[in-house]
């Protein structure tokens, strides 16, 4: 669940930065839907793609991630017939290089960014994590030269296209600081549910300060916090990944594990709200 508190954290969070992605965002309703809803929506699409036999042909995550695809493409002919789209100036909405950044920096920022929490991935590991994004990129629409051949080269097209699309202006604020105080609505459980909401607050901007630095907090409108979680679950994470790894019959019990606390987290974010993929943008496919 660390892994999914860096998906947020810093790729779902840090991609505000990047202003073209705002533009498309607040145009499909991404500011009523809230983005609580949005990233517990993409975080359901992520589970069916990572599961077992999720991206055999016309398995769960296949399925899910051709959705995807036909959803972007009704955006796509949305935006591009407004008269207020200035394709000139922000180009095409969710156009190769965003599908890029969004497909490799949301599947491989948890293998970089959570070295931080001491999450230590195996070379194997990394070097599967660069196929998963490869097809699943694949099958969402982005050409080849896009999509990485290895670990290695995830780095270096995540680099090269963060470094084209992360221009700041006023709607990263707007799109940013809501995410930022997400956590004082959750729908935490008991007596002490204000309280938790706070701690859960300075926790996930902790992690985000850890990672991002304060450049980009400030750039977010977000304020630089210490970064205690990282600190306290790094020593814990270390421990338990090498006990998982000298132990293999723990390694299907902790799998479990962590899908259901992933489980938990969506309907921590979401409640009784529908996360329906594609429902943040259903208005514009109708």
């Amino acid at each position: 669940v660390d892994g999914l508190y860096i998906a947020r954290d810093v790729a779902f969070l840090g991609g505000y930065r990047a202003a073209g992605f705002n533009k498309t965002l607040i145009r499909t309703g991404a500011l009523e839907k809230g983005s609580a809803q949005r990233f517990a929506e993409t975080t359901q699409w992520a589970q069916r793609v990572t599961r077992p036999g999720g991206m055999e042909q016309f398995g769960d995550g296949y399925r899910a991630t051709l959705e995807v695809r036909i959803i972007h493409s009704f955006v796509r002919r949305h935006l591009l017939a407004q008269e207020d789209w200035h394709t000139d100036e922000w180009g095409i909405p969710i156009n190769q290089t965003d599908m890029a950044a969004t497909m490799v920096g949301a599947i491989l920022t948890p293998f970089i960014a959570g070295m931080a929490l001491g999450l230590l991935p195996s070379r194997r590991e990394v070097e599967d994590v660069a196929h998963v994004a490869r097809y699943t990129g694949w099958l969402m629409g982005v050409e080849d030269r896009w999509l990485p051949t290895s670990y290695r080269d995830s780095v270096r097209i995540l680099t090269h296209t963060l470094m084209a699309i992360m221009t700041p202006d006023e709607t990263t604020r707007i799109m940013a600081q809501p995410m930022g105080n997400d956590p004082l609505e959750w729908h935490f459980a008991g007596p002490l549910k204000q309280a938790r909401r706070r701690i859960a607050r300075s926790q996930h901007l902790s992690i985000t300060s850890a990672v991002l630095g304060p450049r980009a907090m400030a750039s977010l409108g977000l304020p630089m916090t210490p970064p205690w979680y990282p600190l306290v679950k790094a020593p814990f994470n270390l421990v338990a990944g090498r006990i998982i790894r000298l132990v293999p019959p723990l390694r299907q019990w902790y799998i479990d594990r962590s899908r259901q606390k992933v489980q938990d987290f969506v309907e921590l974010l979401s409640g009784s709200a529908d996360t329906q993929l594609g429902n943040a943008a259903g208005h514009i496919a109708a």
